[in-house]
Order: structure tokens, then sequence, then C-alpha cells
């Protein structure tokens, strides 16, 4: 159904009158740098307004309702390409319940002055420091001649988030909502209410922080799928949050609140492609995002296609097939007439886009995996393998891959890369004198061939050097280290690795096995990158081998949900030839003999979630990893 700007298709159901009505009277967008552009704090806006910058296919809006507690939808809400929550829901400990994945949390005005003032202010919470942050305008933040009028900000939002700004300098901008969102959903909540009887009481207050979040959602994602606000049967009892036992809801809080529960909860309900007595066992809700109304058309008298409806819909076609059509087509042949009825399945998605496309190539083309004991069995040294591959060890949800970029110094990224599930370092990059530029933390180690016996051998045999002890190692494998036969063959091991590996073992019995990747993960990833270059014309392909970085990304991606990538990509920052943050010395070289450093760039921006330009500001690239990624 393509809503027009003008009027409503005459055949339209209820649900599809209201998602045109909405669509219509309730446009979507957040105040922008140039919008503000006289105002002398307009530097804490973002440049662009959020709905130009991202659009997603599934989307989980995830309500704080006790009620999530009465299910397992946790991996469910994970699966989704973006999911939102609200003010300071947590995550940890609920995993189960709600999932661990943010992307975009929506909160109100009183957030940073009060309701979470501790977790918004603090330099560890990982809850206001990852993911995109938008600001719920109900009115507060208006902009009057070019300039922030914040008159009516109660909570004095803006003014705080310019504080933050200032102390958190390396922290996303916030989005703010435009003026008059709030207002222009509770004029179109009226509407509803009075055009069809359905709303028990008069409406108060301004929209919930929920129903500004769906809204939004709808202009940002294809399908949205709703949790627990509106609720299932399930939970019997008082309680608000699923993350507190404390709080309750008094008993006439539906009618007595200081918002419209009960309005907007039949607006759902009116709203959903869910049956509703699929809504009162799951508190699940399925609504069709403005990308994905489809036109009612009236072709001559021949034919006419309607869109079909109902439990079956929902259930066994929409995920897969998109919308329905039903095409009736009257026939007329040698005098007699005859109606045929077709069935066609019109592609609810829009075509992959190109980052897309090449995550499922990579996941489907270089999988992962570690030489294991078991593999070289029969060989007299397996013993010095671990007995798993490393990607059925762990699994982590952000990551950071920190290159040894000279880049890095012209940031201080430390505190945020220590805040990620893992990192992971390349080589012998240390951290000491360096921690706030590069963080401290080091959870995995990648290093080269040549590390043992020739760079850095020093620090490798050291009895007392922490670099190799206190985090696992993994040795980059381009193709040194094969197995045949069930035995380690070291024919193309030219700096003696495994050997240097066998001897390590017995000098440093006690600590942690290696992992060495597969054979020939190097030459899958090099192939990967000469059909991109081929396929896409953005780069001429070569020969050389991919460097530890692009092994490094490519096994995270494998490891992690979510990836952030420093420097590898680098920002336009460093004016110098310096090669290394920790090297004074070691200058970059005006050509590349070995590695494929060109193609790999811009297969990383390709790849990359992140806008060119905050690439080319920050030098951070942000991957989703294979475990959040949908292929054919």
């Amino acid at each position: 159904m393509n809503c027009s700007r003008n009027e409503t298709p005459r055949n339209s159901t209820l649900r599809e009158k209201l998602l045109c009505s909405l669509e219509k009277n309730v446009p979507f967008s957040t105040i922008t740098r140039e919008q503000a552009s006289k105002d002398g704090n307009a530097t804490i806006l973002p440049e662009e307004s959020l709905e130009k910058l991202v659009h997603f296919n599934s989307c989980a809006v995830v309500s704080s309702s006790h009620g999530l507690r009465l299910h397992t939808y946790g991996q469910e809400i994970d699966s989704h390409d973006a999911v939102l929550r609200f003010n300071c829901a947590p995550t940890h400990k609920f995993e189960q319940f709600v999932g661990n994945r943010t992307d975009i949390r929506l909160i109100n005005t009183k957030i940073p002055q009060t309701t979470c003032k501790k977790e918004f202010w603090s330099e560890n919470s990982p809850m206001f420091t990852h993911g995109t942050i938008v600001i719920r305008n109900a009115n507060a933040i208006n902009v009057e001649e070019h300039k922030i009028n914040a008159k009516r900000d109660q909570f004095h939002s803006f003014a705080n988030w310019i504080k933050c700004s200032k102390r958190y300098p390396n922290r996303s901008l916030p989005f703010i909502q435009r003026p008059g969102f709030g207002n222009a959903m509770r004029a179109e909540l009226a509407r509803f209410c009075k055009a069809t009887g359905m709303c028990k009481y008069k409406l108060r207050g301004p929209p919930t922080t929920g129903m500004l979040g769906v809204v939004m959602m709808l202009h940002l994602c294809d399908w949205v799928r709703v949790y627990e606000i509106v609720p299932s049967n399930k939970d019997d009892t008082r309680l608000m949050y699923y993350y507190s036992e404390r709080a309750m809801w008094s008993s006439k809080h539906i009618s007595l609140s200081w918002h419209s529960y009960s309005q907007e909860r039949a607006y759902f309900r009116t709203l959903s492609l869910t049956p509703e007595k699929d809504i009162n066992e799951t508190g699940v809700v399925l609504l069709k995002g403005f990308s994905q109304t489809q036109s009612l058309k009236r072709v001559g008298d021949r034919f006419e296609i309607q869109e079909i409806s109902g439990s079956v819909m929902e259930k066994k076609i929409l995920p897969f097939l998109g919308t329905v059509l039903c095409v009736c087509v009257m026939m007329s042949v040698n005098s007699i007439t005859t109606r045929s009825v077709f069935i066609i399945y019109a592609p609810a998605y829009r075509p992959k886009p190109l980052n897309e496309i090449i995550r499922c190539a990579l996941k489907k083309n270089v999988p992962f995996s570690t030489i294991t004991r078991k593999q070289a069995s029969k060989d007299g040294n397996a013993t010095i393998l671990p007995e798993e591959s490393l990607e059925k060890l762990v699994h982590f949800n952000s990551c950071a891959v920190v290159s040894s970029s000279h880049g890095l110094r012209l940031h201080k990224y430390g505190k945020e890369i220590d805040s990620h599930d893992a990192v992971l370092r390349f080589n012998c990059a240390p951290t000491q004198g360096f921690e706030q530029f590069v963080g401290n933390r080091t959870d995995i180690r990648l290093v080269n061939t040549q590390i043992p016996g020739r760079y850095f051998k020093k620090d490798f045999w050291s009895k007392n050097s922490n670099m190799f002890r206190h985090e696992a190692i993994v040795v980059r494998n381009m193709d040194a280290i094969s197995v045949k036969g069930e035995k380690i063959d070291t024919k193309h091991d030219q700096f003696h690795v495994f050997n240097n590996l066998v001897k390590y073992r017995k000098m440093y019995p006690e600590r942690d096995l290696h992992f060495i990747q597969r054979p020939d993960l190097g030459n899958d990833i090099r192939t990967e990158l000469r059909w991109f270059c081929t396929t896409t014309g953005m780069c001429n392909k070569t020969i050389m081998s991919p460097s530890s970085g692009m092994f490094g990304v490519v096994m995270m991606l494998h490891l992690c949900d979510w990836v952030r990538v420093y420097e590898i990509v680098p920002s336009n920052k460093d004016r110098t030839r310096l090669r290394y943050y920790y090297d004074e010395k070691a200058l970059v070289p005006k050509h590349f003999i070995y590695h494929s450093y060109i193609n790999e760039r811009i297969y990383l921006r390709t790849l990359s979630l992140t806008p060119e330009k905050d690439i080319n500001e920050t030098g951070v690239v942000l991957l989703k990893g294979f475990s959040q990624t949908q292929c054919d």
C-alpha cells in the first residue's frame, strides 16, 4: 500500500488507514547541526538526521515491562538487525529474557539529571558509551532562528549533554527528536480515539517513551516487533520493570497515569498484523514499517490487487515471502468470459545492500577454525595444540580490534577500548606507557610466524615479559603450517614457528597453549578480496597476501557479535609518515610490497556500518559479526 500524502486509499482496512495517517501526520527526524547553526553549542548535534544515516530490515522494540520475565525472548531479540531499548533498562543478568544487544537507546529528558544519574555520568558504564542515544522530545527542546530554545527543558537535558560532551568528547553525539514530534503523536492518538471510539479513558499527558520509540522505528525499519509494550496476559503481579522487584503499579495506574497507556495499547492492537489471541499469549506485536507500504491499484475494469491479512499471513507467509497479493483477472476469449485468480508474493524486502552481500559471502567462503590436537593426532608434538578449536571455546558480544598504527596517538581511545568484552592486539604491540591511546587490556594477541624467531625475540622468550603470558596467543597462518595424514606439515614454515612453539612449550609448560589458524585461511581471505575487487571494480585484484590486521578482523567477526576496528582503516588525522604508535622512528613505506593494504581498507569501508565521514574523522569502523548476520 502506497500512502499518498493527500489521501488514504478508499478500499483500505482500518489498519492500513491508521498506518497511512501515522506516516503522513507524524514524520520523523532529529535536530541537526545545520538547523541550529547559530547556536554556540551546535557542535554537540549530529550533522545528519538519524533517518538519513540508518535503515534496517527487522527491528526489535523492547519494553522495560516485568512481563518480559515470563518469557525467554533473549535470543530472538538479539537476532534482529537492530534493537531499541528505553532509558536505563539493563541487559546484564537478564539476557535470557531481553537479550544482550542494544543498538539504539531512547531516553527521556530526566535521565542525566534524576532517573539514571549515576549510570549516565559514569566513565565506565557501557549503557551510554555504546550504541546510538536518541532523546525523546515532547517539545522540551526547540529550534528558533537557528538556535536551540531550551526554555521548556525542565530537566536541563540539553545543558547536561553539553556538559557530557565536554567531559567525554569521544562519546557519540546524541540525536534529539524533532520539536513537535510528541505533540504530533498525541494529536494522532486523539484522532484515533475520536474516530473509532475504542479508547476507554480520556487522553492524559504526552505519549509514552514507548509510543515515541515504536513510531520512530516504523520510520527506520521495514518490520518492527514490539515486546510487551502491549502486555500479554501472563503477568499477574503489579511489578513494573523486569529489572526491579520493588517498583509497582498503583491499582488504578491505567486510568490515572500521567500517560495514556490504555489508549496506546488499543492503537497498537489495531495497527498490528498479529492476531489478538497471539498478542494476549505472547505480548509480541508485529508492525509493518512505512517503507513496506504497497499500492492498492485498479487497472481498468479487469483486475484489482488487494492485500490479504490474517493469522496465516502473520505466522506462515509474511516473515519469509513478503506482502501477499491476490490478482483477480477477468478474461474474454471466444466470447467466453472466465475469471482467474492468482496469488503473487511481492517481495517485502528491498535488494540487499552491498555490505550485507559481501558480509554473507565472507561468512560463507572464509570459515574460521584453529588446528586441534585431534587433527594432528599422529604427530609426536600434537600435545602443544589445544584440544578444541578457538571458536568453540569463546564468544563475545562487543570486541575491539586495535591496530598498531601511529594514528592511534591522535585519539584517546584507551578507556573505550578497555570497555569491550574482548580486545585483540597484534604481534608485539605494547600497552604500557600508551594506555590513554590504546587501553590496557589484551585478551587475544594475533602474531605472525616471524615473532618467535626473528622480531621481538627478547619479549617472546623472556620469563618476565607479560606480553605473551596473560593472553590467548593465535598464530597467523597464511599456509606455513598444514596438516597432512594427521601430522603437522611444516614444509612451508619458512621461519620455523612450529618448532619454536614446541621449544616454548618445553621451556614454559605451565603457560597456555597457542592456537594456530587453520591452513588456507589466508588464501581464502585473499580469494575473497580478489572477488570483491573484480565484482565491484572498486580496487585492483592482487596476489599479495592479506595483512595480519585483515586476518584478525575476519577472525573476530567469527568470535564476536559486534566488532569495532581502530585505525586499520586510517582516519585523516595523522599527517606524519610514522608507522607505529610505539615507535617514533619507523616510517610507513612509500610502496606496500607484501600486503594488500589499499584493497583491505576499501573492503572494510564497504563492509562497515559506520558512515564514511565518521571513519575519516575517527578511524573507527563498526562491523556486524557473523552471529548477527542472517544470510540466504
